[in-house]
C-alpha cells in the first residue's frame, strides 16, 4: 500500500473544481481507489487535504494546476505507515517517521495532524 496525502489550494471554487474533477474521472472509470477527504494542518496552517493511492495521484493530479502553491505532498507506505515528505518544486523528499493515530487532544499541540472524518481518527508523524 502506497498513499499520497495532499492539499489543494484553500479557496472554494478550487476545491469545488477539484472534487468536480476528481468525481468525473471515477464516473469514465479512471480512478483506481477511492479518494478521501480529509482536514488536518500544515505547518500550524488548517486546510483540507485528500488522501488518494499514489498511482491515482501520478495519474490524475502530479504536476495539474491543483498542486500550484502547494510546497510538498505526504507520501505513507505499508502496513507501518512510513512518512516521507516530496517537495514539489525540488522533487526531493525527506523520510519524516511513521503515522501513527493520536487522540484529538495530541493532534492539535502539533503543527501538523490530519483527521479522518470517515474514521473518526486523528494522525500525526512520529520519529
Amino acid at each position: 500500500m502506497h498513499y499520497v496525502i495532499f492539499s489543494v489550494e484553500n479557496d472554494l471554487h478550487t476545491r469545488a473544481k477539484f472534487l468536480r474533477y476528481i468525481d468525473t474521472q471515477r464516473a469514465m472509470g479512471y480512478l483506481k481507489g477511492n479518494m478521501v477527504m480529509c482536514i488536518g494542518a500544515y505547518k500550524g496552517v488548517l486546510e483540507d487535504s485528500f488522501i488518494l493511492c499514489v498511482e491515482d495521484f501520478n495519474n490524475l493530479v502530479r504536476g495539474s494546476s491543483y498542486l500550484k502553491g502547494q510546497e510538498s505532498v505526504l507520501h505513507v507506505r505499508g502496513m507501518r505507515m512510513h512518512c516521507e515528505f516530496e517537495y514539489l518544486v525540488s522533487g526531493s523528499k525527506e523520510s519524516s517517521g511513521l503515522l501513527v493515530q493520536v487522540t484529538a487532544q495530541e493532534a492539535f499541540k502539533s503543527d501538523g495532524w490530519t483527521y479522518r472524518p470517515d474514521m473518526n481518527t486523528y494522525w500525526i508523524i512520529k520519529e
